[in-house]
């Protein structure tokens, strides 16, 4: 097992079982850190603004993650005004425990075929998301701005969701790449508050890629349609707290909390009148 230095600043290094928690990043992209965990792992890494031998800086710190079997992964970018740039590759196969703290910054989750999350939780504020493999297990992940109302954070799920998962909504914006597969628990709470709406932000759900003529909105799930036929159900608690527009556009079903600008890029859909 090597002996990973703390702050982790550069270079490659292998935990091979046990854990590890400390620094990782860099403040030069190309010469970002690569911890590879292995044998059920544990890293805890606090990856945005920290003090190292230059001293305590703000500056965007850039890392790297490969995980190969069953490991487990916190990640911290802290309140630098910088935030965490940390890239993680799930190795085919491989099984990703995942809590993320983002604030500002960027997280990109890459997965080999059969790649999994694992009970994914944490907050991403004022920070961008994206994850590539299937999220399973249970956990709770919030979409939200540093100061809120404000233009929160952007997070992109490429596969598919288990039921287990919950995404809230507070602010920002939600894209589901495979919204057929998404059978996690959509929390529409924007601005965390029914006495916040009104404050002015774009949040927003997108369903990429599919089409419905009309919808319905009963008993915390929401039912797409096409005809007399329900072909999407989407777990969705808390609508009554805040507006909820349902508007189709040329990139696919969008769920928003103010109606959608302009309005020619958008149709609104119709609440369905016929027999479910």
């Amino acid at each position: 097992m090597d002996t990973i230095p703390d702050p982790l600043e550069s270079g490659q290094y292998t935990l091979n079982g046990g854990t590890f928690s400390g620094n990782v990043g860099s403040i030069a992209e190309n010469t970002q850190p690569t911890l590879i965990l292995e044998h059920g792992a544990t890293v805890n890494a606090t990856t945005g603004a920290f003090s190292s031998s230059s001293g305590f800086d703000s500056d965007p710190r850039f890392s790297s993650f490969d995980i190969k079997q069953s490991d487990s992964l916190g990640i911290n970018d802290g309140l630098g005004a910088g935030g965490g740039f940390e890239t993680i590759n799930v190795a085919r196969g491989g099984r990703l425990d995942l809590n993320v703290q983002q604030t500002f910054g960027d997280l990109t989750v890459n997965g080999g075929k059969g790649a999994q999350v694992e009970d994914f939780n944490g907050t991403i504020a004022s920070a961008s998301a994206t994850i590539e493999p299937t999220i399973i297990g249970n956990g709770t992940v919030t979409v939200s701005g540093v100061l809120l109302p404000a233009d929160g954070a952007a997070l992109t799920l490429d596969g598919a969701v288990g039921k287990g998962e919950t995404i809230q909504l507070d602010a920002g914006t939600l894209q589901l790449n495979d919204p057929m597969k998404f059978h996690g628990t959509l929390d529409w709470l924007p601005n965390g508050s029914e006495f916040a709406v009104g404050l002015g932000d774009d949040t927003s759900a997108t369903l990429a890629g599919i089409s419905a003529d009309s919808y319905t909105l009963n008993d915390d799930m929401l039912r797409l349609f096409n005809g007399e036929h329900d072909f999407l159900n989407i777990h969705l608690t808390n609508p009554t707290h805040a507006p909820l527009y349902v508007s189709e556009g040329t990139g696919g079903v969008v769920l928003s909390l103010l109606a959608p600008q302009p309005a020619g890029n958008t149709m609104p859909l119709p609440i369905h009148t016929g027999c479910a």
